[in-house]
């Protein structure tokens, strides 16, 4: 079960100074890229939280695209780097 399910029915208009706190955030949930990992699931958790969001002015994709890389971390986040 998510840890955001309570929030489902809620969305949370936030500021552009908020972005420290969403950036928090998104690296409490990161991925690593491991073998144990469902990159799937992370996308799904993902997908979740950032539907509670919203910034005036900045699609729900926008948004996702922003944060996504902060939700990565060590090879998965270099590999992400270097793709783009």
């Amino acid at each position: 079960m998510s840890s955001l399910s309570h929030h489902q029915n809620q969305t949370f208009h936030l500021a552009m100074n908020s972005a420290p706190g969403l950036i928090a955030m998104v690296r409490a949930q990161p991925f690593l890229g491991h073998d144990n990992e469902n990159p799937c699931h992370h996308l799904l958790e993902f997908e979740e939280m950032c539907s509670c969001l919203s910034i005036s002015g900045m699609t729900q994709e926008t948004l996702k695209w922003k944060l996504s890389p902060f939700s990565l971390i060590e090879k998965v986040k270099q590999w992400y780097t270097l793709s783009i």
